[in-house]
C-alpha cells in the first residue's frame, strides 16, 4: 500500500503537472492571438489565397499540363507563404516580447521558461496550421474545378494532394523551429536570412551529399558532410513530383517523415530551451 507520503508526493506532481499545462496553454492561446494581431500575418494569407486562383486562367495548355500547372502552383504558393509566416512569426516573437518588455511581466509570474518557449511555439504551430488549412481547401476546391472543367474526376489523387499538404506543413513547421530557435539568441533580419539560407541548403541536400561523396577535397567534403548531417532534407518533403506523375504515396512513407520531423523538432526545441534558458533578463 503507499503510504501517505507517496500519496502526498503523486498530489503535489499531479498539481505541478497540471499548473504547467495551464499556464503552457494560456501562453499558446495569447501567442494565437498575437499572431493574427499582425497585420503582415493576415496580408499574407488574404494575398496567398489570392494568388491560388490565378491557376486557373491559364486554359491554353493541354490538359495533362493544365492539372500539373494547378499543382505545382498552388502547392508552390502555399508553401511560399507558409515559410514567410513561419519564419517571420518564429524570428520576430521573442524578440518583440523582450523589446516591448512584456517578457519581464510573463517571467515575473509562476512560468518557467520551458512553458514559455513551448507555448509560443504551439502558438505559432496553431496559427500556422489555420493558415495552412485556409489555402489548403482554397487550393482542393481550385483542383476540383479544373478536374470538373476538363471532364475528369474531381477527386482524382485526392489522398496524395492531403499527404502533400501535411507534409508541406511539417516542413514549414521545421524551419519555424529552426527560426524560434536561432530568436533566442540573434536579431530578427539575421535570423530571417539565416533561416531561409537553412530552407535553400536543405533543399539542395542531394547535391550536396554527391558533392560530399565525390570531391577530392578534403575541406569541401568536411563542410559539405556537415551540412548533410545537420541541415534538414527538404526534399524529402516535396511530393509534387509524384503527383505530376501520378504516383501513390506509401503511408510508410509519411509516417518516416513525421518520425524524422518529430526528432528534428524535439532536437531544435531542447537547444531552444537551453539557449534561452541562459539569456538574462
Amino acid at each position: 500500500m503507499a503510504t501517505a507520503t507517496q500519496v502526498q508526493a503523486e498530489s503535489k506532481r499531479g498539481t505541478l503537472l497540471l499548473h504547467s499545462w495551464r499556464a503552457i496553454w494560456a501562453i499558446t492561446r495569447g501567442t494565437f492571438k498575437d499572431t493574427w494581431r499582425q497585420r503582415i500575418i493576415l496580408v499574407l494569407l488574404v494575398f496567398g489565397m489570392a494568388v491560388l486562383p490565378a491557376s486557373l486562367i491559364f486554359s491554353w495548355l493541354s490538359a495533362g499540363e493544365e492539372i500539373k500547372f494547378v499543382i505545382d502552383t498552388g502547392l508552390g504558393t502555399i508553401l511560399l507563404f507558409g515559410l514567410l509566416m513561419g519564419i517571420f512569426m518564429a524570428a520576430s516573437m521573442i524578440p518583440l516580447e523582450i523589446e516591448h518588455r512584456t517578457i519581464f511581466t510573463i517571467l515575473s509570474k509562476p512560468v518557467r521558461r520551458f512553458e514559455f518557449v513551448l507555448g509560443k511555439f504551439l502558438g505559432i504551430a496553431l496559427t500556422l496550421l489555420v493558415n495552412i488549412l485556409l489555402m489548403g481547401v482554397v487550393f482542393l476546391v481550385i483542383y476540383g474545378v479544373k478536374q470538373v472543367m476538363l471532364n475528369a474526376p474531381p477527386f482524382q489523387n485526392f489522398v496524395t494532394l492531403i499527404q502533400a499538404l501535411f507534409l508541406l506543413y511539417l516542413q514549414v513547421m521545421l524551419i519555424t523551429t529552426i527560426a524560434l530557435t536561432v530568436s533566442t539568441v540573434a536579431s530578427l533580419w539575421f535570423n530571417i536570412i539565416f533561416s531561409f539560407f537553412v530552407y535553400f541548403v536543405g533543399n539542395m541536400s542531394e547535391v550536396i551529399h554527391h558533392i560530399s561523396t565525390h570531391t577530392q577535397v578534403n575541406a569541401l567534403r568536411l563542410l559539405m558532410g556537415i551540412f548533410n548531417a545537420i541541415v534538414p532534407h527538404f526534399e524529402n518533403f516535396d511530393l509534387r513530383q509524384k503527383l505530376l506523375l501520378g504516383d501513390p504515396v506509401p503511408w510508410g512513407y509519411v509516417a518516416q517523415v513525421v518520425g524524422y520531423t518529430a526528432q528534428y523538432v524535439v532536437v531544435m526545441f531542447l537547444i531552444a530551451y537551453l539557449l534561452f534558458n541562459e539569456r538574462e533578463f
